[in-house]
Order: structure tokens, then sequence, then C-alpha cells
């Protein structure tokens, strides 16, 4: 499955700042409002997974015997130099001092995905 996914990869398009990827460029203060234009240009069905991908998932997803063969999400990307020498940094400058979940919200990551739900589900 690791083999199919690397062989679906987008490796023509190259991606040299954050803000395409919808995550934060930690270097830089203005990232935060990129990203929320970026975000805003954004339709889920149609950029990231279409109807027509996520029907052959589900329908792949049901007939689990014959095998998972839906092609994997749009955020699998080839970074440039640029990209990769920003998050060393990043990694180099904060990850010995923060914990992973600071460490990755620098990145507007969260360490657990559902996060937001469960502060949701106390209310």
């Amino acid at each position: 499955m690791g083999v199919m996914f690397r062989l679906e990869m987008n490796l023509h398009d190259k991606f040299d700042n954050f803000e395409d990827l919808l995550l934060l460029n930690p270097m830089d203060k203005k990232s935060v409002d990129k990203c929320k234009k970026e975000l805003s240009t954004r339709d889920f069905l149609m950029d990231v997974y279409p109807e027509d991908v996520i029907a052959r998932f589900s329908s792949s997803v049901h007939n689990s015997n014959r095998g998972l063969h839906a092609p994997p999400p749009s955020m699998l990307f080839k970074p440039t130099r640029k990209l990769i020498r920003i998050m060393i940094q990043a990694n180099l400058r904060w990850s010995s001092k923060e914990s992973l979940e600071h460490f990755l919200l620098r990145f507007g990551m969260l360490d657990d995905p559902k996060w937001h739900m469960k502060q949701n589900a106390g209310k």
C-alpha cells in the first residue's frame, strides 16, 4: 500500500510555501492571514476530495476484501528546498523546547485532530 501511495503522489507540482498547503509558516508572523486568505478560496469537495474520489473510496471500504484503491489525499506533496529548510529551522529552534502539541501548533496542526470536537462535547 505504501508503494501505491508513492506512485500516486503528486511529484510534479512543487510547493514552496506553507499557505498553499493550508499550513502556517512558523517563521512568518503574517502566515495566519495568508493561510486564511488561501483557505477562503478552497472548496473541500472540489480541491481536496472531489465527489468521484469519495465514491471510489467509499466503495473500496465497503468491498474491503478487494483491497483499498482510493487515491491519496491532495495533501501529499513534494516540497521545495526552501520549504524543507524552514521545516528544519523550526525543528532545530523549537522541537526540544516545546511539547509536541505546541510544536505542531506552530504549523497550524493539532496533535489530536478531533480536539475541537472534544471541546464542544463538554458544553
